[in-house]
């Protein structure tokens, strides 16, 4: 359990934050924690979540590529903030967000949790493209003390990285056959709601 400490949520998006991570703040905030969240602001989401939840946000530009030079700009920006805020810990999500976060965890020597959505490098994808991505997740596991992955494939992969601790969980989703009732009519239930075939 993570207590009394001054957390830095980082993700690329503010819209992350928004479809995600909104439970996972409060119960840190429940546990006693300070979460400031670090963000690009891309649509209503942002104030919503200043205005509405009453989130500390901190706008900096990220781009969605990790490889784009934008991000250069935007890692001094988190620099800068974290000498002027000095978290405790870095919490981030997304992979610029991940590639930020443990940046900075490096730079100034505090803990890092990383969750991986789900990593940039697929079968049946480009072959650089995949090198690159794989490349900078298994160097980046190096400063990670906490990586979190929602799938099996991307948990056995990081299996062989060094993050201090790896553990995977239960992603989005659902499962198909709990849905899978063979005495739900589904006709029936389209022409309930009004539906066409």
């Amino acid at each position: 359990m993570i207590t009394n400490k001054k957390i830095m949520m980082i993700t690329t998006t503010d819209n992350m934050i928004w479809q995600f991570l909104i439970p996972h703040i409060k119960y840190l905030q429940e546990q006693g924690n300070i979460v400031e969240c670090v963000c690009s602001k891309t649509g209503f989401w942002f104030d919503e979540l200043k205005d509405k939840f009453g989130f500390t946000m901190h706008a900096i530009d990220f781009a969605r590529n990790p490889f784009k030079v934008k991000n250069i700009k935007a890692y001094k920006k988190l620099v800068q903030l974290q000498k002027q805020e000095k978290f405790d810990l870095v919490y981030c999500q997304q992979p610029v967000g991940g590639l930020m976060g443990r940046l900075i965890g490096k730079k100034f020597k505090i803990p890092v949790i990383y969750t991986a959505h789900g990593f940039n490098f697929l079968k049946g994808n480009n072959p650089l493209k995949n090198f690159l991505f794989k490349s900078v997740e298994k160097w980046l596991a190096k400063y990670t003390d906490v990586l979190i992955t929602i799938n099996q494939e991307d948990f056995e992969v990081s299996k062989k990285w060094k993050a201090k601790k790896k553990f995977k969980i239960s992603g989005i989703g659902f499962d198909i056959n709990k849905y899978d009732n063979a005495e739900f009519d589904k006709q029936e239930f389209k022409q309930s709601l009004g539906l066409k075939d």
